[in-house]
């Protein structure tokens, strides 16, 4: 055999694996690529499903916030309502006992609100009258 025959012969396995491995070295490639699409697919239609779970909690969210804003606002009303309906109620009440306490008071002998109103006035037309009359004195 020649030289070059011996020496292709040689390199001949060498050659080979050396081929096998370029063509190993594409399928890894390529299989590599699809996996990576694979899980690109995969990332980008779970990162959708969450935007879309994350839009459906939100409207959620803010129905019920809504609606515990409109409750808030109807109870407060209807506090205000039985607020009201509760001084109505009591103003006859109120009066009652008033009058039970200035009955009870006159009859103690006790002077009552109105009567310490009605005291002050006069004592104010008092010190007009002692005040007009001093000066009448002063000026005789």
């Amino acid at each position: 055999m020649s030289k070059t025959a011996s020496e292709t012969n040689l390199w001949a396995p060498l050659n080979e694996a050396v081929d096998q491995a370029k063509q190993l070295n594409k399928r890894a490639q390529k299989i590599a690529k699809q996996t990576a699409d694979e899980v690109r697919s995969r990332s980008e239609a779970a990162i959708h499903a969450a935007q879309q779970r994350s839009e459906r909690t939100l409207k959620l969210v803010r129905k019920n916030f809504a609606n515990a804003q409109k409750a808030i606002e109807d109870q407060t009303d209807q506090l205000a309502k039985l607020i009201e309906s509760v001084r109505r109620q009591l103003k006859p009440v109120e009066e009652q006992v008033q009058k039970g306490v200035e009955r009870l008071a006159h009859t103690l002998n006790i002077a009552t609100e109105s009567d310490l109103d009605t005291l002050r006035k006069k004592f104010a037309t008092l010190e007009k009258r002692v005040a007009e009359l001093a000066k009448e004195s002063r000026a005789a």
